[in-house]
């Protein structure tokens, strides 16, 4: 938040005697309006202000101003200021077109000044005015040459900033049904009458619940409850590029999309104005928690067809969002489909399900196939990813609206399962589906990108048992449901493909077929037209939802005995994975790791990113035990890390270094204390078994690696491993070399020290960067590095203190001189 937001209250109203003293000038009087004013105008004001929590400032309601600034106040005003010594006119003129002017007089206690207003034409179009150097000037672009300044000759400078200052108080933003991104300026005071802190709103922003008050908004009758959306991407043009999609969403008006409010851009930082984007707050939840609820599950027929209601309006807003009909030439996709992203709005029975948060949809102009640039929308969740997004770090296609399609299918997909077996069930099926936080509903095990075996298994389980092709189906609807999910969602989209030889494969050893007919018979199903786009969806659960004549059980059939998801299978578990009777192979791929008798020759079927998370996790759980004698810390994990060496290179103190690989050792070197509440002690080992601060067996107590994004981070080439050979003959063996920065601390860095809570003197702290991210905010690129400091065995001998991550301009690696040093 800008200046002053730095926290939030949810209290609508402050002592009054804040007003007065956040607006007292030398000028002023003790109760700014002079201890001998009568009872009047600045009473009826003061007295109906709003507190804005936002901007931490009062302000008056725009129909409260209506109120009370009628011609009849501004005569008895001027009567008690002039004793009747002024023009009718003034008081027309006043009324017609300077009530707001006039009003912060009132407030200024500058009411006489008000007798030349007709004469010098100053009115209400000048505001919001400023104070630049010695002069004034519009902020709506008035033209400092305009006979109307004169007003302000004969003004003291302290009446003239007192004015500005004032002037605020009636200028509170309103946000009409037609706003688009407004530019504020930052004493602007935003009628939001709550505001808390709510949560992360995503990679780029945060998120506030927040109350415009009624008189400042067109969008409903009384105070709207909206969510402020806080932009952290200042890459240039980023927020107009959400506000163009937004807007479109708008002019959509679908019910279910949410609503869009308005933005607007305020503060003032390093990188400039922080963006906002206000939507209608969804209290309901989203349809994670919907589904997390057990309150929310039934075994009927209504709920089904709600459900398959609100599938059929989300699937009809991604229809238009994607189509959009003339005059609007352009056509979009959400990106970042997820349950997370659909939030439930409460009303009449269950109220309605509406897609939110396009902060990654995209607006193109031009068809896909038409498009050369790639499109930037990988930054998706990962579970919901389509199959032709590919590895992690793939940010070199070109993405269709198909995208959004794949995500809507696991969706569905997930639905399905909930309506069946309920809360339990549908736990159960992520635990199996996703053990790992980068599984996806397609396998990453295989180079044809083939469905997640788990979820074939699941589709063809409630196809073999309570969703299948006769009367003892549960129900017809959402049977039709599924098959149309298992057809023509979850398949390739084919426009990513030539041909569909890739996603076709036999049965062949412990291979698992993409998809799986309702047949008991196991064959694969090509899909002759690939995914299917919004308009087919659409379509197809238009006439899903629709109940057929005659038939009362279409939804719902009650004489059909449900059972639970794993009652007609037996699972067991070997050395290869997990089975079930039907022969499918399944895996829980931690535990296949950890119980590999080859251990951990399995990694090297696993992709990097999973290999780390593995080894970062067998590294935080060794680092939580406890050791009679400390100094055993380094000899605990020899046997596992000689293991790891065979397969890796080197392996030692809880370091990785693969030559081939250079981002194992920079991630390994980037760990921090995992509880901040507590300091690191320093173990005292025996000259012969020293460990250098680089590793963290040098210090007891546990530990956690930095969180750092696969596949968008540039690792520091140059940098000298621990592990090799010494670069001259003055190192010490086992010294990490490379290149450190002076180091000094700015507003939103994060640093973690590894012994103490206070940062070091800044003469002695340096940073050794290991990473930048190449995924910049604007101007801003992340990094991630190490904090050294002296040791005093040297001057180019230092030793680590912590890491650090935090942002800096491009410019920053090449402009701040460099020091090879050594991390003892």
């Amino acid at each position: 938040m800008h200046g002053q937001q730095q926290s939030f209250s949810s209290s609508t109203h402050r002592p009054q005697s804040d007003f007065y003293d956040s607006h007292t000038t030398s000028s002023d009087s003790e109760d700014d309006m002079g201890s001998n004013q009568e009872r009047g105008l600045y009473d009826a004001i003061s007295e109906t202000l709003a507190y804005s929590v936002f901007s931490q400032k009062y302000f008056l309601p725009h129909d409260d101003f209506e109120t009370l600034v009628t011609e009849t106040a501004i005569k008895e005003e001027l009567d008690k200021a002039m004793k009747g010594e002024y023009s009718p006119s003034l008081v027309e003129y006043i009324a017609t077109h300077a009530r707001k002017t006039f009003a912060t007089l009132v407030v200024q206690d500058k009411v006489l000044k008000a007798a030349n207003l007709e004469k010098f034409r100053f009115d209400d179009k000048y505001l919001p005015i400023a104070v630049e150097g010695s002069c004034l000037t519009s902020l709506n672009g008035f033209s400092r040459d305009s006979s109307a300044w004169k007003w302000f000759y004969r003004w003291k400078k302290q009446e003239k900033d007192g004015f500005c200052e004032k002037q605020w108080i009636f200028l509170s933003q309103i946000f009409r049904s037609d706003s688009t991104m407004e530019d504020l300026h930052q004493d602007c005071r935003l009628p939001f009458i709550t505001c808390d802190s709510k949560s992360e709103g995503g990679s780029f922003s945060l998120l506030h619940k927040a109350t415009i008050h009624h008189a400042h908004q067109t969008v409903s009758a009384g105070n709207l409850v909206i969510a402020i959306k806080e932009l952290r991407d200042k890459e240039v043009g980023a927020d107009q590029r959400e506000l163009v999609a937004l807007d479109m969403a708008r002019q959509l008006k679908h019910r279910h999309i949410v609503k869009f409010v308005g933005g607007f851009r305020q503060g003032s930082t390093r990188q400039g104005p922080t963006s906002y984007l206000l939507f209608q707050w969804a209290d309901g939840g989203n349809l994670r928690s919907y589904w997390s609820d057990e309150n929310n599950w039934s075994r009927d027929g209504d709920l089904i067809s709600w459900t398959t209601e609100q599938i059929g309006g989300l699937v009809a807003a991604l229809d238009e969002w994607h189509n959009k009909p003339s005059p609007i030439t352009s056509n979009g996709r959400h990106g970042d489909l997820k349950p997370e992203n659909i939030l439930r709005s409460l009303g009449p029975q269950r109220g309605m399900f509406q897609i939110a948060d396009l902060g990654l949809a995209k607006v193109h102009s031009l068809p896909t196939n038409a498009r050369i640039k790639p499109s930037a929308t990988p930054g998706g969740t990962f579970r919901y990813r389509p199959p032709e997004v590919g590895r992690l770090g793939d940010h070199h296609r070109i993405f269709s609206r198909s995208y959004d399609m794949w995500g809507m299918g696991c969706i569905i997909l997930e639905w399905i399962i909930w309506l069946v077996y309920g809360t339990e069930g549908l736990n159960t099926f992520d635990d199996q589906a996703f053990p790992d936080e980068f599984d996806t509903f397609w396998s990453r095990e295989s180079q044809s990108r083939s469905i997640n075996p788990v979820v074939v298994s699941w589709i063809k389980h409630m196809n073999d048992t309570c969703l299948v092709d006769g009367e003892q189906c549960y129900s017809i609807a959402l049977r039709r449901l599924l098959l149309f999910v298992r057809d023509r969602l979850l398949v390739p989209d084919s426009a990513e493909q030539d041909t569909a030889e890739v996603y076709q494969q036999t049965i062949d050893g412990n291979e698992v077929p993409i998809f799986v007919t309702p047949a008991s018979e196991v064959k694969v199903v090509s899909s002759t037209s690939g995914r299917a786009k919004s308009r087919e969806s659409y379509e197809a659960l238009q006439e899903i939802g629709s109940i057929p004549n005659g038939n009362p059980h279409y939804m719902y059939n009650p004489n059909v005995h449900m059972s639970g998801p794993n009652e007609v299978q037996v699972y067991w578990e070997c050395g290869t994975g997990i089975r079930c009777e039907t022969l499918t192979t399944l895996y829980n791929h931690k535990t296949s790791f950890l119980s590999d008798p080859q251990f951990p020759d399995a990694m090297l079927k696993r992709y990097k990113g999973m290999r780390i998370a593995f080894f970062e996790e067998i590294y935080e759980k060794y680092s939580q035990l406890d050791f009679t004698h400390y100094t055993d810390r380094s000899l605990g994990m020899a046997g596992i890390e000689s293991r790891f060496a065979r397969l890796f290179g080197k392996a030692q103190y809880g370091i990785l270094d693969d030559p081939t690989e250079c981002s194992y050792l920079r991630r390994t070197l980037l760990w921090r204390r995992a509880d901040l509440t507590k300091v690191m002690t320093k173990i005292d080992y025996p000259p012969n078994r020293r460990v250098l601060s680089w590793s963290w067996m040098a210090l007891m107590g546990p530990i956690c690696f930095m969180d750092i994004p696969f596949g968008v981070v540039n690792w520091t080439p140059n940098l000298g491993s621990p592990f090799n050979d010494c670069e001259d003959s003055d190192d010490t063996p086992g010294a990490l070399r490379g290149d450190a920065r002076d180091f000094f601390k700015q507003r939103n860095d994060r640093l973690f020290f590894d012994r103490h809570n206070d940062m070091p003197p800044q003469a002695q702290l340096k940073c050794m960067v290991l990473g930048t991210q190449d995924i910049s905010s604007g101007c801003l690129l992340t990094h991630y590095g190490l904090l050294v400091a002296t040791t005093g065995e040297g001057s180019d001998v230092y030793e680590r203190v912590g890491v650090a991550t935090f942002e800096r301009g491009q410019d920053w690696m090449v402009q701040v001189d460099t020091k090879r040093i050594s991390i003892l």
